[in-house]
């Protein structure tokens, strides 16, 4: 009864094992996994086979049952490599050819095995032995048994150095499921060595039970893991080379693994020397991924990460890694790169930005006079669209051809008016030679030695910067500067933007300077450059209303001598170069306070502060001399500039401005009848 319990007891656990790898195998096979279900076929006819084998009790169907058996022990090493290689990826190395001559010794087993009574080359003696606590086998090897033998183990060994192989070069979520199918395959080669070398009492073959042990494992690693949704080497290949960065955390967001694209995102990664340092001290630096990390109700967010002085946005998704009964074991983060889709955002939201500014700086160039207030206001305006936190300049080009900054910010106010530059020595000239029209970006500026700008405020280096050309009426204005304390700072589409603001800026300065100049002609003379007559007595009339210290004056009025006979004879070009003249001398004679204006064509008229008459006269009589000594000289003629004057002091001769201008007016025609007799006694004489 004992030895029919043990016989049962060993058929059941292998029958147990054959039905479990029919399971298995149907398992794999509807998942398109036939090379699983192939690799399990003959250890479940091995099984299935010695199951029976071990119940005969006559030599005659224990032969039949070896027969059985080694349909499927003659090909399950060939069979296993193909396994290893499958399920590592490494098929593809496997030549047809080479396949084929594995099987050569496969089949010439099984036939020999089948024939062996006419040869006796695989067993060359086969008994019953009724000695031990079952009948059994006895068998003495023949020579092609330990071919056999030779065949697998050598072929097994190949098998599992594929899968230490894989196992080596896996990603750390995987390793789990090759150790087991390690496992799985040395435990029946171990247990069959065992057999071979008779280190048990009895004469049992235990591979057919350690095999239904490696069905179990399988099994267990097939269900749990689903190891059969990728290869190692096909998930490895999936995982380095993704696009997308993935980082693998355990429950205490410890680090367990990352792929090569995640190193290129997160740096500090590439220090790394193992696995298993929490990602709280690796990411110490960078607190907007560590809060999102640790964020319990974080599963998606934006972040932005700084690399190589380079500022790139990801979207962060964190996906939870849980267990059958719903326990957390980990995380996995998968960051994807949206910075050309945040750019994409940021430069629309800029350009909206901006044309809200350029509307705003549109109505405000009539408000603000001075033409460097309302650059600055531009450049302020610009910057706050783009970013406040870099620099920004706006230089214009002198005659000198020196490149002066006149708007600025981010930068030191001193060094600011003690900067210039000359035009050849601006990158945009190194760019694109005299012809500069386009932007020009450059990124990398701290390591170009030849090129002059200035540091920040706090002293921090400029290392980026794009500045665009202001181009008015086809010339060249001067350039604005945006600038960064980043390398990489601006890209190609920035470029657009530059050249939008750059226009716009060019068409607001055009504006401002056609507004300055018809309020500059609203107020002066445009030949003379000399206030006329309104804006005078504009002046006049304020002086007389608000400012009682500066009502005493000295009020001349001037007329140029001979104005007419000019143009007659010379044309009024030359009459025009006569007036001019006239002007700049007078100018010349006043002080910062004093005021001359344009009353007419020839007329003139003055208001001279902290001067007494005779000093004022002193001063038209050198005046009168100096213009003797330097006639005009205009095409081929030559005539002196000579004018006549007369003075009234508000003092002495009245409170009143017209009363003024008529004592004046009277004293200077008196004045130009003396030049006049003295003309024509001169001319008498001659």
């Amino acid at each position: 009864m004992i030895f029919l319990n043990v016989n049962n007891f060993f058929s059941l656990l292998l029958l147990v094992s054959a039905f479990t790898l029919l399971y298995l195998g149907y398992f794999s096979w509807k998942r398109n996994k036939r090379y699983v279900s192939i690799s399990l076929l003959p250890v479940l006819i091995y099984a299935f086979g010695y199951s029976f084998e071990i119940l005969c009790t006559s030599l005659a169907k224990v032969k039949f049952w070896i027969k059985v058996e080694y349909l499927g022990i003659s090909f399950l090493p060939v069979v296993w490599l193909i396994f290893a290689l499958n399920f590592t990826g490494y098929k593809e190395k496997l030549k047809k050819s080479t396949l084929i001559l594995l099987y050569i010794i496969p089949a010439t087993t099984l036939i020999l095995n089948y024939t062996n009574d006419f040869h006796h080359l695989f067993y060359k003696k086969l008994t019953m032995n009724n000695t031990g606590i079952f009948p059994i086998v006895e068998i003495v090897k023949g020579p092609w048994y330990w071919v056999n033998i030779g065949y697998t183990y050598s072929i097994m060994l190949i098998g599992l150095i594929v899968l230490m192989l894989a196992y080596s070069k896996a990603v750390s979520i995987i390793k789990k499921q090759l150790l087991f199918i390690i496992v799985a395959w040395i435990i029946p080669w171990i247990s069959d060595i065992v057999y071979m070398l008779g280190f048990i009492n009895f004469h049992i073959d235990l591979c057919p039970l350690t095999f239904s042990i490696s069905g179990i494992i399988s099994s267990f690693a097939i269900l749990r893991f689903r190891l059969l949704k990728l290869t190692p080497i096909a998930l490895e290949k999936v995982f380095s080379n993704m696009l997308d960065g993935v980082i693998i955390l355990d429950s205490e967001n410890n680090i367990v693994d990352f792929n090569n694209s995640s190193k290129g995102i997160i740096s500090e990664l590439n220090h790394l020397e193992s696995c298993g340092k929490k990602i709280d001290e690796v990411l110490m630096e960078n607190k907007e991924v560590l809060n999102a990390i640790n964020s319990p109700s974080c599963n998606e967010s934006l972040i932005s990460i700084r690399n190589k002085d380079e500022l790139k946005y990801y979207k962060m998704n964190i996906n939870n890694i849980y267990e059958k009964n719903d326990a957390a074991i980990g995380k996995i983060l998968i960051l994807n790169d949206v910075s050309e889709e945040k750019k994409n955002e940021e430069k629309i939201s800029k350009l909206l930005k901006l044309k809200e500014a350029m509307l705003k700086i549109s109505y405000s160039f009539n408000e603000i006079s001075n033409i460097n207030d309302f650059l600055q206001f531009i450049l302020d305006e610009v910057i706050n669209c783009i970013d406040e936190r870099i620099c920004g300049s706006i230089l214009f080009l002198g005659q000198d051809k020196n490149l002066k900054i006149v708007a600025s910010k981010g930068y030191d106010l001193e060094k600011i008016k003690a900067f210039t530059l000359k035009l050849e020595n601006h990158f945009a000239w190194e760019s694109s030679g005299e012809n500069i029209t386009k932007t020009v970006i450059i990124n990398d500026l701290d390591k170009m030695e030849s090129i002059s700008i200035l540091d920040t405020v706090e002293g921090e280096k400029i290392k980026s910067c794009t500045s665009s050309p202001i181009i008015i009426d086809g010339e060249l204005y001067g350039f604005l500067n945006i600038d960064s304390i980043y390398n990489n700072y601006f890209s190609e589409g920035d470029l657009e933007l530059m050249e939008y603001m750059s226009n716009q800026v060019s068409i607001a300065i055009a504006k401002h300077k056609l507004y300055e100049e018809i309020i500059y002609l609203s107020r002066y003379d445009k030949l003379t450059n000399v206030y006329n007559r309104s804006s005078f007595q504009n002046i006049v009339d304020n002086i007389y209303n608000d400012d009682s210290s500066k009502k005493d004056f000295v009020l001349a009025v001037m007329d140029v001598n001979d104005l007419k006979i000019i143009n007659d004879n010379y044309g009024h070009l030359a009459g025009d170069e006569l007036i001019k003249r006239f002007a700049k001398g007078l100018k010349g004679l006043a002080k910062d306070a004093d005021i001359i204006g344009r009353f007419g064509g020839d007329e003139f008229v003055g208001v001279f502060f902290n001067i007494d008459v005779q000093n004022l006269t002193n001063r038209f009589e050198e005046l009168i001399k100096l213009f003797k000594k330097n006639p005009i000289i205009f095409e081929d003629y030559k005539f002196v500039c000579s004018y006549s004057y007369g003075l009234a002091n508000s003092a002495t001769d009245g409170i009143k401005f017209d009363q003024l201008i008529k004592i004046a007016d009277k004293r200077m025609y008196k004045y130009k009848n003396i030049v006049k007799s003295k003309k024509v006694l001169t001319n008498s004489n001659v």
